[in-house]
């Protein structure tokens, strides 16, 4: 037999323990590296979700709404009675910016591409 079988669990699991430290103190500078070099593309993706969450607020709310109907069967009619209904509004219609003249989705609330606040928006934002 080898000696690793004749010793006892506790040799065992710390001679495990310095091994799996050694290979954590090796691996740290390589894991700073990485974070650093991905840092930027993950803040970019945290804005670019930020920012599609605010210009697709009412379309999320509504899906939100619809998965609590589907969830909740019958009880779902006092969801829909209880819910705030978003204002009627034509959905072909695209706001234009006033400033930068781009169109924008027609549920957006700042232009998309300059960020100015559209016309028709509630002032409380």
């Amino acid at each position: 037999m080898t000696s690793d079988k004749k010793s006892k669990p506790e040799d065992r699991g710390a001679a495990f323990g310095r091994k799996a430290g050694r290979l954590f103190k090796r691996s740290g500078p390589e894991l700073k590296r990485l974070v650093e070099e991905h840092r930027p593309k993950v803040e970019k993706a945290g804005r670019d979700a930020f920012q599609y969450a605010k210009e697709h607020e009412e379309e999320i709310r509504g899906l939100a709404l619809k998965g609590v109907r589907m969830r909740a069967g019958p009880l779902g009619m006092m969801v829909d009675a209880l819910a705030p209904q978003p204002p009627a509004t034509d959905q072909n219609a695209e706001p234009v910016c006033p400033s930068c003249k781009t169109k924008n989705t027609p549920v957006a609330k700042f232009c998309s591409q300059c960020g100015t606040k559209l016309a028709g928006t509630s002032p409380d934002l």
